[in-house]
Formats: C-alpha cells, structure tokens, sequence
C-alpha cells in the first residue's frame, strides 16, 4: 500500500475510533437512535435486557475503538517509514535493481 493511502486509512481510522468512543460513552443514546433508524419499537424488553444490551454496545464500541486507534497508530508509522524509505539515497545497486526492473516491465509490454 502507498503512503497515501497508509495515511487516508490512518485518518478514517482515528475519525470511526473517536466516533465509537462517543458510542461507548453514551449507550443508552445510540441504541435509542439506531431502534429509530431501523424503526423498531422496544416497548415489551425489560429493563435488565435493555442495561445488558447497552453494556454490550458499549463494551463492544471502546474495544473496537481502541482497535482502530491502534490501526491508526500503525498506518502513521508505516506511512511516516514509506516516505522516509522514499527519501533516503539509493545506492548504487539499488539504482542498477530499479533499471533492470523497469526494462523488464518495459520488455512485457
């Protein structure tokens, strides 16, 4: 994958993190709001079912939460060593390497 794309997959990743913590923190709000996006009505779950259903929400939304901002963590350290690799001198054989490679994509051609 390239650094622009590393990083484009680091950015989505902190923003849905930062959008699950939001999740995580307020449950109660965002299962409300997803029964009225689906148009469901709760009306016959007891209230234990309903608190067991927002800590699940919850649980599950601050794991994958600290999941992506590990992902992101990672893309912005591949992508940072991509354009530092890119940066870097090349020494001779890796200038004779990357001749040879492009020949021979141009010979396939």
């Amino acid at each position: 994958m390239s650094a622009t794309g590393l990083a484009t997959s680091a950015i989505l990743s902190i923003a849905l993190g930062i959008w699950l913590f939001a999740v995580g923190r307020d449950p109660k709000h965002w299962r409300l709001m997803w029964l009225d996006f689906f148009g469901i009505l709760d009306s016959d779950t007891t209230r234990e079912e309903r608190r067991g259903q927002e800590a699940h929400i919850r649980f599950l939304a601050l794991i994958l939460s600290l999941l992506l901002l590990a992902l992101a963590v990672s893309c912005a350290f591949w992508c940072a060593d991509q354009v530092r690799e890119g940066l870097r001198p090349k020494t001779t054989a890796e200038r004779e390497l990357e001749d040879l490679r492009r020949r021979a994509e141009g010979v396939r051609r």
